[in-house]
Formats: structure tokens, C-alpha cells, sequence
């Protein structure tokens, strides 16, 4: 099973930079760059509260698959 981390890309998508993001969720960039760049699995509150903010849907930015 492999893990999918979109997060970067849809941010870009977005226009935001990592500390953009941060600002709108009240978190640090460096959780952001954490997630992004270091494979952080963010709990589920986080997904949901980015996918919120960046106004997609969770598994737009994280998923897993068989493969």
C-alpha cells in the first residue's frame, strides 16, 4: 500500500505558499512543510481542516492505493 500526498500540488493549484496556508489554518508552515516534504500523516482533524481550507476534498489531497 502506498500513501498519496497531494498537498503541495493543490496549494500551488490554490496560489498559497506554505506560510499562506499556515496563516488560514493557524499553523506553523513548518507543520505544513512537515506534511508536504517529510511525509508527516497528518491526523484526521488536520486533513479535514485543510481540505476546508484549501476547498477540495480530503482525498484530493491524501489517498492510498493498492499499488
Amino acid at each position: 500500500m502506498k500513501a498519496i500526498n497531494n498537498l503541495s500540488l493543490v496549494r500551488k493549484r490554490k496560489g498559497l505558499t506554505v506560510q499562506d496556508l499556515g496563516e488560514k489554518l493557524n499553523y506553523s508552515y513548518s507543520l505544513i512543510i512537515e506534511i508536504e516534504e517529510k511525509g508527516h500523516i497528518p491526523s484526521v482533524y488536520q486533513a479535514l481542516k485543510i481540505a476546508q481550507a484549501l476547498d477540495v476534498e480530503v482525498t484530493e489531497l491524501f489517498n492510498v492505493t493498492d499499488w
